[in-house]
């Protein structure tokens, strides 16, 4: 937790020490060594401020739900990813501000060898990481079996969808984001919200599938992760909490890889030589028992 708050500290002590009044403009983006991105000063240091402390809120609000649950809610992921993102945003901000008040002005700042303050934050995350309790694996609470099992000489295939509209509208959000920063010229933002815009669209909805193949899921119509069925020693069915997974979406975590979709009932599949795979969807029983049926059917 500290970890996140140390940064924001610093931050608000290097504001105290500047001396007054602040430069108009500040370096913001170098090219090398010299700048070629300028901000206004205000304006910078209130977003990456904010920033800071949304990183700041999100380590506390983890840990606090940690104690006051007695589960570990993805600490482990959480906490350094927090860390990281507020010590680089908030030694990126002191420096750009230090910087043009020691050179007199923005274009005249120059960077040198103070870029390795910014990337210490990856040493200061994997510290994080260290000492951030981890929990346990996805642990497979019921492994269900087909009512009616099929044939050897039978094939089957089992599809469900998921949604999450409030991804949906996000999606449409970015999409708005990238063409109102190309219609006002900033350019070099377009692309990042576009990104956004598919990967965070393809989560909007995503499509499970369970055939003789294994699992596998597709969005936009296009199919992007496949786990074949000879990797799955069996499969079952958790509930999952997107808080204790690190959030929705591709998860990462020391529980396992996940895609959650929305919180509630998810196949959960153990694997021969990887951590589990888990992926929210409806009817998880019924995609859980036919993959143990194939599974079987594959070893006879």
């Amino acid at each position: 937790m500290m970890a996140s708050i140390v940064p924001l500290l610093a931050l608000a002590i290097a504001w105290l020490l500047w001396d007054k009044p602040l430069p108009d403009t500040v370096a913001t983006h170098w090219s090398g060594t010299e700048p070629d991105g300028f901000s206004t000063t205000t304006t910078f240091l209130a977003i990456v401020g904010a920033l800071c402390v949304v990183f700041a809120a999100t380590a506390v609000g983890v840990t606090a739900r940690t104690i006051a649950t007695g589960r570990d809610c993805d600490s482990a992921l959480w906490l350094p990813t927090a860390a990281v993102l507020s010590w680089t945003f908030a030694s990126a901000a002191i420096l750009s501000v230090s910087l043009t008040i020691a050179a007199g002005s923005a274009e005249e700042a120059r960077l040198s060898w103070w870029i390795i303050v910014p990337l210490l934050s990856l040493a200061w995350g994997a510290g994080t990481y260290w000492v951030a309790p981890k929990g346990p694996a996805a642990l497979i609470t019921d492994s269900p079996k087909p009512e009616n099992p099929i044939a050897a000489s039978e094939s089957a295939v089992w599809i469900a969808h998921v949604r999450n509209a409030l991804a949906g509208w996000l999606a449409a959000a970015t999409a708005g984001a990238a063409l109102l920063m190309a219609l006002i010229g900033e350019w070099w933002l377009a692309p990042f919200f576009v990104l956004l815009t598919i990967f965070g669209g393809m989560f909007a909805s995503v499509t499970v599938q369970v055939d003789g193949r294994g699992l596998s899921l597709r969005s936009w119509g296009i199919r992007w992760r496949t786990i074949s069925l000879d990797s799955i020693t069996h499969a079952g069915v958790i509930d999952v909490r997107p808080a204790e997974w690190g959030g929705w979406g591709y998860r990462l975590g020391v529980r396992g890889t996940a895609v959650v979709v929305r919180a509630g009932e998810a196949i959960a599949l153990e694997r021969k030589d990887a951590r589990p795979f888990v992926v929210t969807v409806d009817g998880a029983a019924t995609g859980a028992a036919l993959l143990n049926d194939l599974g079987a059917l594959a070893t006879d």
